[in-house]
């Protein structure tokens, strides 16, 4: 548990966000547990929810970590995981390669669903496969007039030289 921590503890942070990353630091300091809400009377006995404030150097750096449950080997928030044990982050680590797995494995599934439902809408609103089909012609007469300017580009130039010949 939190509480338990004290100086030169290690603690594993876990950075979700854009590109994960995992630190082991080494705790500064740990506050005693304090009632997570205020104004509480602290009767340990009597079951009140506390939190501990966690001040870790983490890669030459202190980062403080507030009103973490004093209660729990792991917690996360904001995109970042802290746990006291080794296993945990282990556990934690495993679930979210389980995650980013099975969303990879998904994706031909949901690619399959945004056709499927493109040709659900047109069918229950046919004005949209009318837009569609005329966005495809407009697509298609674009390409052919950048494929004519293309030649007669090519025309010009090939006229341009012949005329430098004569």
């Amino acid at each position: 548990m939190f509480s338990s921590l004290r100086q030169d503890s290690l603690l594993y942070v876990l950075n979700r966000k854009d590109n994960p990353t995992l630190s082991i630091g080494r705790v500064v300091s740990v506050s005693s547990p304090m009632p997570k809400y205020p104004n509480t009377y602290t009767n340990p006995m009597s079951g009140i929810e506390t939190t501990v404030d966690i001040t870790v150097n983490v890669d030459g750096s202190n980062v403080d970590f507030k009103k973490i449950p004093s209660n729990l080997v792991i917690y996360g928030d904001s995109g970042v995981v802290i746990s006291e044990t080794r296993e945990a982050m282990i556990s934690e680590i495993e679930t979210m390669k389980s995650n980013s797995r099975n969303v990879i494995e998904s994706v031909d599934y949901h690619k399959k669903v945004l056709d499927s439902c493109e040709t659900m809408l047109e069918q229950l609103n046919p004005s949209l496969a009318k837009e569609r089909e005329q966005e495809t012609k407009l697509n298609n007469l674009e390409s052919r007039m950048g494929n004519i300017e293309k030649v007669l580009a090519e025309m010009n130039g090939t006229l341009k030289s012949i005329k430098g010949k004569e």
